[in-house]
């Protein structure tokens, strides 16, 4: 999920300003958690 929403926010025209993934764990991990609050993402779960 990490690299589709690095693309993704590129693509955009406006900056994420959430993800409201699955509670799966391959929606889920240490790298996305950490990447959310860094780049101002609200990360839900």
């Amino acid at each position: 999920m990490f690299e589709a929403l690095e693309w993704v926010s590129a693509q955009f025209g406006f900056r994420v300003i959430g993800v409201d993934p699955d509670n799966s764990p391959e929606f889920i991990n240490n790298h996305m958690f950490n990447y959310s609050p860094t780049n101002n993402i609200t990360f839900t779960r």
